[in-house]
């Protein structure tokens, strides 16, 4: 369910300008709260079986990690209980109901406003074509600036090295007094 409440929410995103309006806005509003309801017991359940559980064949703490465990089953079985009581509400039924009539026949589909009939004449290779043109402007800005934070730590680690007398593309960490600890990071001064 959590997967298909997130399929739907982002065609809803993607097609955003053809379906924009206060039934959309609404049913989004309640496509949240859903997702809200039903969030909590998935994330537990994954940091217990991810986590949790994984230490303790390698820890030596194990009466802690028994404990952490116990409070996390507690409270993942709170979020199933949330999740239940959403489920069995009159307000995931209506959702449900009133997602289905948008979906077939909402007023996005049929409104006679020009720059809405023209959206929905729009053809859907043009559409896509547009949309991914931006989605990839956004991923190459993204890059240039993770590029932009490697280089500022290939600095800030080359610094941290000749700080201590040590070459450049040694290790960044160092044992003399004057170095830095590695979670501390220097910026240039303006």
């Amino acid at each position: 369910m959590r997967v298909g409440l997130r399929r739907l929410r982002a065609a809803i995103s993607v097609f955003k300008r053809l379906l924009c309006g206060p039934e959309t806005e609404a049913i989004e509003t309640e496509l949240k709260w859903l997702t809200e309801q039903l969030g909590p017991a998935r994330d537990f359940d994954v940091l217990i079986e991810q986590r949790v559980r994984p230490m303790h064949r390698s820890s030596p703490i194990t009466a802690e990690l028994g404990a952490l465990e116990r409070d996390l089953e507690v409270k993942r079985e709170a979020g199933l209980e949330k999740a239940k009581a959403a489920v069995n509400s009159e307000r995931y039924r209506k959702l449900g109901l009133r997602t289905a009539l948008w979906i077939a026949n909402g007023e996005w589909s049929s409104s006679p406003e020009p720059f809405s009939v023209a959206r929905r004449q729009r053809p859907a290779l043009e559409f896509a074509a547009e949309h991914l043109a931006k989605r990839t402007k956004k991923i190459l800005k993204k890059l240039e600036d993770i590029e932009a934070l490697d280089a500022s730590v290939a600095t800030n680690s080359a610094f941290r090295s000749r700080s201590c007398g040590m070459p450049a593309n040694s290790s960044p960490g160092c044992s003399t007094a004057k170095s830095r600890p590695h979670n501390v990071t220097t910026s240039p001064r303006p």
